[in-house]
């Protein structure tokens, strides 16, 4: 389930009135989250790492903070950017 935080904080989290089929709320993301998600992306794409490698994070150039919450909502990232995740690497 998406955890609920203090919305005020950028990139973080925040659960709205929508639900997905298993009673689980969606979470909702900032454009920042998911442009970080589309650098984290077009890393993983390019299959030189594993994304649990240091190196991975490191050429994503994104903060630690920033490229775990990618690793973490993965998923719900990907279904959030939807046609947007279609771009070329």
């Amino acid at each position: 389930m998406a955890e609920a935080v203090n919305t005020q904080t950028p990139g973080r989290l925040e659960q709205t009135g929508a639900v997905r089929l298993g009673g689980e709320a969606m979470a909702e993301f900032t454009q920042e989250d998911i442009d970080d998600w589309k650098r984290y992306e077009k890393v993983r794409r390019k299959g030189k790492w594993n994304m649990f490698d240091p190196g991975a994070q490191r050429a994503t150039g994104l903060t630690s903070e920033r490229y775990m919450f990618c690793l973490k909502n993965y998923t719900d990232l990907k279904e959030r950017a939807g046609k947007d995740a279609q771009f070329h690497v």
